[in-house]
């Protein structure tokens, strides 16, 4: 033996260790990921995130039996929204923050993927980094209900390395989280049943690099990889199999009826123009566009359209190119036919209700990256030009990134997405029909009127946008009658009748049509009092209640069905209103018997109020409106601990200063009067009125603040008040100047009450 000493290598240092592949290439993703969108985490809920989240009552309510029931559509994306409101509450940013963390995860599995297949880390990071920074990801990614995208190539990510390890190590404990993997991942989306036909490729390309392999033909390999793991290919499509007719037949919300274009033919002919549709966005990110529906994608009109016989082309020249390249390039084989295969489910080639969408590129495009990633590769290791390779991907990376943060912007909000898809895409009727209802929240009608006219021209037979359409005739009718513009009002509000009666043509059972119809009526009973039409206003509102109480017999356990509850509790309060003024007159002619008859009468009535707001504050108890009004009938029912916890919530909602001065009336019946005269004041800085100065300079009078009575009465007169509160503070301002001489003339009396 040699006498030479051995020396030991020391292990290296933290640094060499960080900067080695295995650790640096995962912390490069990750931090590409995180810093191309942290911009998504100040967003807000857009498009399906209402309903899917907002106003799903299963994620609200925590339902976790309906959650985790298979009926439920996609269980799995479901709990994630109810995990993140169990954690957040409706803060859109835990959201977005979770979308974010499971691309970069995704992100991932890509790079480990690439590297287990190819064996070359760098090639992988190439391939991810492509991924990760593509910008058709944001549809995915900056969009909450984009999750189910996110899970789905997460599920089949994991299910793919599963099953290579299931390869290489013969444990079947791989093979079983591969298929479960299968299942669970189709209840998150059901795109998932491609996994095992992604599997068979992914088996065909190790056979195809295997020693030996090269003079086999393709269908022989394909034979061999089926037979070598023919138990969990056989359970592997058994399961898609399952999935797909879960898909197809017992979850109804993608299903549609009918062909695209009408034909067959113009139906595959259009499957064949999402492909080439498809392929040029994968290679070229421009335009993007949120949704495509209405004259978006032209469909096609059959196979005598040059687009489509083009598009038929380069759908053969791509298969061909992928079996020709399988012998000699089985990876870039594996990239192509993961596209196409991921790409299948939706081509149309079963019919479903979304024609096209940026976002169902996000696992196809794992196959398109894994191409990108080879030719990277290629060029640097084979033909040497390893500062060009890297110098384009470089370029690349910037280009889309710079891309990327910027369509970010587009999902912070609805405004912005709708505003954004109309720039891409103006024939989008869905585009027109959100940022109208947009509009209509930001009391913009004029606005809205015009992009909702838009959408029905663009597809008149949806009854959502005639609804929306009678809810904006409304909205303009109030703004006539405000002007006093009553035959403007009333023209408007029958355009409203014939666009509610429309829209229940187009659906019979829409119960917002059948609230809008309602509206109509109620809002013409209210122009026929300011008329003076009064023997039209009990008819109109009959009617009005009548459809009111229709439309909750479809949505009624529904929190947007409980806004029909505000209107059919207005219109109970507004004909309590009626009977009270009815007995304050019947009390000036002295027929008190009928006063007592028409005080019972709206006490009734307000009662009935009380019922229906109670029912819409517990559906929307931030609503300032319900809130008041449910305080208003209680004091009109003189119960006014009832009525004071309502009103204070009203006036920390924003309520109008008509809340302040019902809530220091309150108080003062409740013997506060110091919290009463704060709010009568604080209500007169706001905005001045007679009956609040009169208000407060009656509660002042009493508590023997003489002076100060006198000038609030004395300006309540200046403001032009009515000739009946004129009276009153007359009479009020007499006891006190009453008061005031007999207190000179022999000292001073008790303040008479």
């Amino acid at each position: 033996m040699s006498g030479r000493r051995k020396h030991r290598r020391s292990p290296p240092g933290l640094a060499a260790r960080l900067w080695r592949p295995d650790l640096l290439y995962p912390c490069l993703l990750l931090a590409l990921v995180l810093g191309l969108y942290w911009n998504t985490l100040g967003h807000d809920f857009v498009h399906d995130d209402l309903t899917l989240i907002q106003q799903n009552r299963t994620v609200t309510e925590q339902r976790w039996g309906e959650i985790l029931s298979p009926r439920v559509y996609r269980p799995v994306r479901t709990l994630t929204y109810a995990l993140n409101y169990r954690v957040g509450g409706l803060d859109p940013t835990g959201y977005h923050l979770f979308n974010l963390l499971l691309h970069a995860l995704n992100s991932l599995l890509v790079y480990w993927l690439f590297r287990a297949v190819t064996g070359r880390r760098t090639l992988a990071l190439a391939g991810a980094l492509l991924f990760a920074a593509h910008p058709v990801q944001t549809a995915a990614v900056a969009y909450v209900s984009g999750r189910k995208d996110l899970l789905a190539a997460f599920f089949i990510l994991a299910g793919c390395l599963s099953f290579l390890s299931y390869r290489d190590s013969g444990r079947r404990r791989y093979l079983l989280l591969c298929l479960a993997c299968l299942v669970v991942g189709v209840l998150a989306k059901e795109l998932v049943i491609v996994l095992p036909g992604l599997l068979l490729l992914l088996d065909l390309c190790r056979t195809g690099r295997s020693r030996g392999a090269g003079g086999e033909p393709a269908t022989v390999r394909i034979v061999r990889a089926l037979l070598r793991s023919r138990l969990a290919y056989a359970l592997g499509f058994l399961l898609a199999a399952v999935s797909f007719y879960y898909a197809l037949f017992l979850s109804p919300a993608s299903r549609m009826e009918g062909l695209w274009g009408g034909s067959l033919a113009a139906h595959a002919g259009t499957s064949f123009k999402l492909f080439s549709h498809y392929l040029a966005l994968a290679a070229f990110p421009h335009p993007l566009i949120a949704d495509y529906s209405g004259e978006v994608f032209p469909l096609s009109p059959g196979f005598a359209d040059a687009p489509t016989l083009l598009a038929v082309l380069l759908l053969a020249a791509f298969i061909a190119s992928a079996v020709w390249l399988y012998p000699s390039r089985p990876l870039v084989s594996l990239g192509m036919g993961w596209f196409l295969t991921a790409l299948a489910p939706v081509l149309q080639i079963v019919p479903f209700h979304e024609l096209a969408a940026d976002h169902f590129l996000y696992v196809p495009l794992i196959g398109v990256c894994l191409v990108g990633g080879l030719t990277v590769d290629y060029v640097s290791r084979e033909r040497g030009y390893k500062e060009l390779a890297l110098g384009v991907l470089a370029l690349v990376l910037v280009v889309f990134s710079l891309r990327t943060v910027g369509r970010n912007r587009d999902w912070a909000d609805v405004e912005t997405l709708w505003r954004a898809t109309l720039e891409n895409a103006p024939g989008s009727y869905r585009a027109h029909s959100n940022l109208a209802v947009t509009y209509m929240g930001k009391q913009e009608p004029e606005s809205a009127l015009k992009h909702t006219l838009r959408a029905l021209e663009l597809n008149p037979a949806r009854a959502l946008e005639w609804s929306n359409l009678s809810a904006l005739y409304v909205q303009l009718a109030e703004r006539a009658r405000a002007q006093r513009k009553y035959d403007l009002a009333s023209s408007l509000l029958e355009k409203c009748r014939e666009a509610a009666e429309k829209a229940l043509e187009r659906d019979d059972s829409n119960f917002m049509s059948l609230a809008n119809m309602g509206n109509c009526f109620e809002k013409e009973a209210e122009v026929a009092v300011d008329t003076g039409e009064t023997e039209e206003v009990v008819p109109l509102r009959q009617t009005a209640l009548s459809y009111f109480q229709k439309s909750l017999k479809f949505r009624n356990r529904e929190p947007a069905a409980r806004m029909v509850w505000l209107s059919v509790g207005g219109i109970f309060l507004d004909q309590a209103r009626v009977a009270q003024s009815q007995g304050t007159e019947a009390f000036s002619k002295g027929q008190f018997r009928k006063v007592q008859e028409l005080e019972k009468q709206a006490n009734e009535l307000y009662k009935q109020a009380v019922v229906h707001f109670k029912k819409f504050v517990e559906a929307y108890p931030g609503s300032w409106q319900g809130q008041l009004n449910l305080g208003l009938c209680y004091v009109h029912l003189k119960n006014f601990r009832e009525a004071v916890p309502h009103l204070e919530r009203a006036v920390r909602l924003g309520a109008e200063p008509e809340s302040l001065n019902l809530l220091a009336h309150s108080y003062d019946r409740t013997g506060d009067g110091d919290r009463a005269v704060r709010l009568y004041r604080q209500s007169i800085r706001l905005r001045a009125a007679a009956e609040t100065h009169y208000n407060l300079g009656v509660l002042l009078r009493r508590r023997g603040e003489l002076a100060e009575a006198e000038r609030n009465l004395k300006r309540a007169l200046e403001l032009s008040p009515s000739k009946d509160l004129a009276r009153k503070i007359g009479i009020v301002l007499g006891l006190i100047q009453d008061h005031v001489r007999r207190s000179q003339d022999h000292g001073r009396h008790p303040l008479p009450q």
